[in-house]
């Protein structure tokens, strides 16, 4: 949700040089997740293991767009959602 190219609304200059000026979630952008183990054996991994990790974020990135469209009246379809996507839907969906 937070990576892109594009210049960091409202300055033209792009994105940070190192990892000082990067702009990463921390654990106090995270959701509250709810985390359920269900016992069922892979067949593709070894002894029916599968890795954990990594179905645990995909519910968040259509959260946010879903809360977007409920907040503002327009659908974000591509990522990240940006402030200056925002406003050229808006702008759009007023046009017609």
């Amino acid at each position: 949700l937070y990576e892109t190219t594009e210049p960091y609304y409202p300055n033209r200059d792009h994105g940070g040089t190192d990892f000082n000026q990067y702009l990463m979630p921390g654990p106090g952008d995270l959701a509250e997740t709810e985390i359920i183990v269900l016992e069922r054996p892979s067949a593709d991994g070894p002894f029916g293991a599968k890795g954990p990790g990594e179905m645990c974020a995909n519910p968040q990135i259509p959260a946010v767009a879903n809360a977007v469209f409920d907040a503002v009246g327009v659908r974000i379809d591509t990522l990240p959602i940006t402030p200056e996507r925002i406003l050229r839907a808006l702008k759009a969906q007023a046009a017609g």
